[in-house]
């Protein structure tokens, strides 16, 4: 026997808010609730209630319909689309882990602070 899992749930969840014209910024669906991207943060990693965003209610809460918080969400964006071409595409990934070697960061940055002198 499994253990429950409802990551398909919800992915499908996700596609189907990212089709929507009403969210119109970066999210994440876990657990019947849509949530900003950038006010979320994980609470639990052996629970289905793994993510929150306890200073924001959530952008919308799924059961038998869709309630969207309307006054959170943000406008739909204005203007034409400005790509940024002239960005620094040097980037590193960190994968922090208990017991990491905080020297390991300030030798990172020193060594990129160097190769861009």
């Amino acid at each position: 026997c499994e253990p429950y899992n409802d990551a398909r749930r919800n992915l499908i969840m996700a596609l189907i808010f990212a089709s929507r014209d009403t969210i119109n910024e970066v999210s994440i669906f876990f657990h019947d609730r849509l949530l900003r991207a950038c006010r979320a943060t994980k609470v639990n990693t052996h629970r289905l209630l793994a993510f929150d965003s306890p200073n924001l209610d959530p952008l919308a809460k799924i059961g038998i319909t869709i309630d969207e918080n309307e006054h959170l969400c943000l406008p739909p964006p204005r203007g034409a689309l400005r790509v940024h071409s002239r960005m620094d595409t040097r980037l590193l990934t960190v994968r922090l882990v208990p017991g990491f070697d905080d020297g390991m960061i300030k030798a990172l940055i020193e060594a990129g602070a160097e190769s861009k002198s």
